[in-house]
């Protein structure tokens, strides 16, 4: 009778954890701008996986006059706790996002009209300097948190996103 022979696979598989998030948004087209109206305009960014990651976010705005530019900070948007403005001008989450965790992008408050907003329109507008529209593009990334340091200024695991 022979001895009992170990059979090792030299095959091995590694697979990384997967990344995925749900956006979801409350934006819409500003129509009818309004100096000092206040807009309610948010987002949320969920982790759909069982593992934890990091967050970032570019945000754009566009106004139906080409030529000017508008900021967040021009709305008075406060972007939500944890958030950090990076030197790439994108946004990151300062804390890993665990599996479920829905964060939003900004801090939403209350008592106009009864209703909450997060955007006001400036009130040095006037009907003949306002544009007629804004819109604002948020586009959310995720990476594994996971065996990473954060690094927000510059990461070299965000390239190629």
């Amino acid at each position: 009778m022979s001895a009992p022979v170990l059979k090792a696979d030299s095959r091995g598989t590694i697979t990384t954890s997967g990344v995925e998030i749900a956006f979801s948004e409350q934006f819409s087209d500003i129509k009818n701008l309004e100096p000092g109206v206040r807009y309610y305009q948010n987002a949320s960014i969920k982790n759909t996986k069982q593992t934890p990651v990091y967050l970032r976010v570019s945000v754009e705005i566009q106004t139906s006059n080409e030529t000017d530019s508008l900021s967040l900070k021009e709305l008075q948007a406060h972007w939500g706790t944890g958030w950090i403005l990076g030197e790439d001008g994108m946004y990151y989450y300062s804390q890993p996002i665990a599996p479920g965790a829905d964060i939003r992008l900004f801090d939403t408050f209350s008592n106009y009209k009864g209703r909450p907003y997060t955007l006001t329109i400036p009130t040095q507008w006037t009907q003949e300097t306002a544009p007629d529209s804004i819109l604002l593009t948020v586009t959310p990334q995720a990476v594994q948190a996971e065996n990473f340091p954060a690094q927000f200024q510059s990461w070299p695991y965000w390239t190629g996103l």
